[in-house]
């Protein structure tokens, strides 16, 4: 069994007091990595499905990589519409080519995708052409692999015009060629502030909760939901190809950071 922790849309801000939509985007992130150092089993990876820092501060991508790095658990980047690969570079080592293949054991490849071809200016984004060769010409090749698809931008509707508008471009495209191939299992973004689990064309599509703020779902405007901590997804891979998964929403704190209780998560089910 290979077991990911899905962290998203973590919105660090260039100075750690700064607030984004009103809480603490560090403070948020620190929760959940107090939450995840008690987790048993433990993670085998981290999976950062991008808007890792608001505005692609150098200081904000310092600060991620000791937090993760204090974990002790492998840990891979994307990057979103907010992040600047140019800035994450340094910090992080060489960028994730795309589509970058990751081999998670138990027969099991996690591929990620590089959704930030072709910006809209408002939060939009697309997987270029060459990098769909790429990937086609990848699952012509893995069809003896359980396979796991990552990227930060939702290739299927969530059923809210404003978030639809900057969706992934070419998701249609995206969800045409996967129907071809059994062997991928699920697809996972982020953007979206929220949870999706939608089967389409039998392939599971799921987004995850932000360790920063979360919006109201199929909602005409951006709503917040400040009555929701932050938010991660756990998703549990047996080595037959199944997939299990779960949500999970911490608590809102009332208290310091240091005196927060992580409590351990349902059994996945």
């Amino acid at each position: 069994m290979q077991r990911i922790v899905q962290l998203t849309d973590l919105h660090l801000q260039a100075h750690p007091a700064v607030l984004y939509n009103g809480i603490n985007a560090d403070h948020h992130l620190q929760q959940c990595l107090a939450w995840i150092r008690v987790l048993e089993p433990q993670p085998d990876l981290l999976l950062l499905t991008g808007d890792l820092c608001h505005q692609g501060h150098l200081n904000a991508y310092k600060r991620l990589y000791g937090m993760l790095q204090q974990t002790g658990i492998k840990h891979l980047w994307l990057a979103g519409n907010h992040d600047d690969k140019a800035v994450m570079e340094p910090i992080y080592g060489a960028l994730l080519g795309a589509p970058y293949q990751y081999a998670l054991g138990g027969n099991w490849q996690l591929l990620l995708l590089d959704s930030n071809y072709q910006p809209d200016g408002r939060g939009g984004g697309s997987i270029s052409k060459v990098h769909l060769q790429q990937l086609e010409s990848q699952l012509q090749h893995l069809t003896d692999q359980h396979i796991l698809i990552a990227l930060h931008h939702n290739p299927v509707s969530v059923q809210a015009h404003w978030q639809d508008d900057i969706m992934l471009a070419n998701g249609a495209e995206l969800v045409q060629l996967l129907q071809f191939y059994q062997q991928v299992k699920a697809v996972i973004c982020g953007h979206v502030h929220q949870v999706l689990d939608r089967q389409v064309h039998g392939r599971r599509f799921l987004s995850a909760p932000a360790t920063s703020v979360q919006f109201v779902a199929q909602c005409e405007h951006l709503t917040l939901q400040p009555e929701l901590g932050p938010g991660l997804r756990l998703l549990d891979l047996d080595d037959t190809g199944q997939l299990f998964t779960q949500v999970q929403y911490l608590p809102k704190l009332s208290s310091p950071l240091q005196a927060y209780d992580a409590q351990q998560p349902d059994p996945l089910h």
